[in-house]
């Protein structure tokens, strides 16, 4: 015989589960979240392709300008998401998803970091005499 009662309770604790992660951004910012990516990439390879726009593609993904800048943007932006959805899951999820999650968004600090060199550039402070020497770049 069926315990009635445990399947109610699993819908149940399905449901609460939907809640939590339910759709976190609408429809139309998803598509623009999968879209946008693969426009710009099909826009930078047709200028990078003909001869009259190479200059400006290179000029676009030169450090320090708009690819580079928008780079960054988009990382802190996802380690600005990745703290929110850590305290959304933190009280109803286990270790392992939290744990994921958060190591992803030390990765998207890291990146973003890394893309504006650690605020060399911004706030025009050169780089140790210890760090350019292990440099390899």
């Amino acid at each position: 015989m069926v315990n009635l009662n445990h399947s109610k309770s699993l819908k149940q604790k399905t449901s609460e589960r939907n809640i939590v992660w339910g759709p976190l951004l609408s429809p139309s910012v998803t598509k623009a979240l999968i879209y946008l990516p693969i426009s710009f990439m099909l826009v930078l390879t047709a200028l990078y392709i003909f001869p009259a726009t190479y200059d400006f593609c290179y000029w676009l993904l030169k450090e320090n300008h708009p690819v580079e800048i928008l780079t960054s943007v988009v990382a802190f932006w996802a380690f600005i998401e990745g703290v929110r959805l850590i305290r959304l899951l933190s009280k109803k999820d286990g270790v392992f998803i939290c744990g994921f999650i958060m190591f992803f968004t030390f990765l998207m600090f890291f990146l973003g970091m890394e893309e504006i060199s650690w605020g060399q550039k911004i706030f025009d402070f050169p780089t140790p005499d210890f760090w350019i020497d292990k440099n390899l770049q």
